[in-house]
């Protein structure tokens, strides 16, 4: 019995710890605009055009980690543009420490965003609050990306088409973004658009995580049926000739021939290949891969490990594993 009254004490407190955790959201969801501009940006960081200063902003106040719900100690403001070709997202991040506090311990892609300083924006384009189109980025410009459905299902080896510069300064950094409308996914039978959108911002010295519209700590900003709304937004139609095409050329130089041990002057190889991403529709991408390279899978790679762990191996061919994930 009293066993049964332990239990029952650690469940009612389980769930009053959750209960201070989560919130419901917002109702009606907080809303901004995007200034629709004529003339292309230079990407460069440093939001020196006069159209800047025109543009909307939003600011993120509410702190996520380390104490939910409390106002952001560090002023973040976003601005948005757009024109017929790009969305242009300005994400100022100002930090009382200066840069020399400003953490990036690398720079590869799709980089582990907690253990760097980084803003990012998540897009939900059918702002049917479950798909999420996430791109983050560092003090130094490094691209992270990717795709979520729910919150539960994640496709981290999407690399979306985007482009990005920061500065930094003794105030703090900015980044300045475009995204090419061929990039996002969006319905193409609608001339007005309101899409789901949040925004957010890890600070490293302090632990902190600022967004601007509020989102449960036990969930991740990905939960967009947490996100704002991106309101009034006159994207043009998706393309029907959104094709990429990704070539690669290897060169190969062998020193030895026949035994390996018996040096023959050597000889060279070339060997061209690629893969071809065509959005048929906003649902649809087909991939295709010719002479694949096959160098990039992890079947390729000897790895001595003598350690009691799994070695982890980065992604291989993007091709193979989509078809993989299909196939499953």
């Amino acid at each position: 019995m009293l066993k049964l009254l332990q239990l029952g004490s650690f469940l009612l407190l389980t769930q009053s710890i959750l209960a201070q955790n989560t919130f419901t959201p917002q109702h009606p969801r907080q809303k901004t605009i995007a200034k629709n501009i004529t003339k292309p940006l230079k990407i460069d960081g440093k939001l020196d055009e006069s159209e800047w200063e025109k543009a909307p902003s939003v600011r993120l106040e509410f702190e996520v980690e380390p104490h939910q719900g409390q106002k952001a100690k560090q002023n973040t403001s976003v601005k948005l543009l757009y024109n017929k070709d790009f969305l242009y997202i300005a994400g100022i991040c100002h930090d009382s420490l200066g840069k020399k506090f400003l953490r990036a311990p690398d720079f590869r892609r799709d980089f582990e965003p907690r253990n760097h300083d980084s803003f990012g924006v998540t897009i939900d384009g059918f702002n049917d609050k479950r798909n999420a189109m996430t791109m983050i980025t560092n003090p130094y410009g490094t691209q992270r990306d990717l795709l979520a459905f729910d919150d539960i299902l994640y496709d981290e080896d999407w690399d979306g088409l985007w482009r990005v510069r920061t500065s930094r300064s003794d105030s703090g950094w900015v980044a300045e973004i475009a995204i090419p409308w061929q990039t996002l996914r969006y319905p193409k039978n609608q001339q007005i658009h309101a899409w789901g959108i949040n925004f957010f911002r890890n600070r490293r010295s302090s632990n902190s995580t600022y967004t601007w519209s509020p989102y449960p700590r036990s969930f991740s900003v990905n939960r967009m049926e947490y996100a704002g709304v991106l309101d009034s937004l006159l994207a043009p139609p998706p393309s029907v000739t959104n094709i990429r095409v990704i070539p690669y050329m290897l060169y190969a130089f062998d020193h030895y021939k026949g035994s390996e041990y018996e040096k023959q002057g050597g000889s060279g190889s070339f060997k061209t290949g690629g893969e071809i991403k065509w959005a048929i529709n906003p649902n649809t991408v087909l991939d295709l891969t010719f002479n694949t390279d096959f160098a990039q899978a992890d079947a390729d790679r000897q790895v001595n490990n003598v350690t009691r762990f799994s070695v982890f191996f980065l992604k291989g061919d993007s091709f193979f594993l989509k078809m993989l994930l299909y196939l499953a």
